[in-house]
């Protein structure tokens, strides 16, 4: 059973900045793709070990705020990036934002309906 499998909720094919901290307080840089309420990917150059606790800040350049969330890697990829679950399952900021999602992936939808007739 591979990752995807492994997931209970449909991820959101979305890209944002992420800003996380390694276990040395070093910050680094990543973008975040295929989030959901219980956790995100991040691309990165800089992964850290599987179980090790992660603060990541999630960069809403299109409505200029951040949404803080921590979590625990729970897979990694040399070179490329790194699973994350996210450990507060009830974040209402990641909720609010797989909502705008939602709500621009519907309004793409009708335009694309409405386009072809």
């Amino acid at each position: 059973m591979n990752g995807k499998e492994r997931r209970q909720l449909h991820r959101k094919p979305l890209r944002i900045e992420a800003i996380y901290q390694d276990s040395q307080r070093k910050y680094h840089r990543g973008m975040a793709r295929d989030i959901n309420v219980s956790g995100a990917y991040i691309e990165t150059s800089h992964i850290m070990e599987r179980g090790s606790i992660i603060h990541i800040s999630l960069i809403e350049s299109y409505r200029e705020r951040i949404i803080d969330v921590d979590g625990e890697v729970v897979h990694s990829e040399p070179g490329k990036g790194m699973g994350i679950k996210f450990t507060d399952q009830d974040n209402k900021e990641i909720r609010q934002l797989i909502s705008i999602i939602k709500m621009q992936d519907q309004t793409s939808l009708l335009s694309l309906s409405t386009s072809s007739f």
